[in-house]
Formats: C-alpha cells, sequence, structure tokens
C-alpha cells in the first residue's frame, strides 16, 4: 500500500508514519482544547478526569510508538539508499 507523505490524506492508516505521528500531535491538542471546556463548564468533574488521565495515557503511548516506527522507517531508508 502507497503512504501518503505529502497534502492531506483523511484515513489514518494511509499515512506515512511521520504522518501518523503529527496528526497524533494535532489531535491531542484538540482533545486538551476540549477537556479544558468540559473541566470549566460540566459539574462532574471526576469522570472527566477520568476521561482526561486515559485518553492522555493512551496518546502518550501512540505518539511514542508513532515516533519509533518514524525513526525505524527513516534508518531502514537511509540504510536502503546507501547501498
Amino acid at each position: 500500500m502507497n503512504e501518503i507523505d505529502k497534502g492531506f490524506e483523511f484515513f489514518y492508516k494511509n499515512l506515512s508514519s511521520r504522518r501518523k505521528f503529527i496528526r497524533t500531535i494535532w489531535i491531542m491538542l484538540i482533545g486538551i482544547l476540549v477537556y479544558t471546556f468540559a473541566l470549566l463548564t460540566c459539574e462532574d468533574k471526576g469522570l472527566i478526569l477520568v476521561f482526561v488521565i486515559l485518553s492522555l495515557v493512551v496518546g502518550i503511548w501512540q505518539l511514542f510508538t508513532t515516533y519509533h516506527k518514524w525513526k525505524n522507517e527513516e534508518k531502514l531508508n537511509n540504510r536502503n539508499n546507501s547501498i
């Protein structure tokens, strides 16, 4: 499958590892804004805090894995280009 590294791509699975990493950062920033708004406006803050903590753990894990996949693919491409 051809991975998209330039331009717009709606589907996450079609993106390159670099673009997946970048999209994950954007989604996490938007999530922080949404959760901040929810914490300021909702009365049941306990449930929202659970979602915030769970989202942060999953988001950080996803950032870690996509970053390492991106860097491993970069190393593999550099090795193939140097041969």
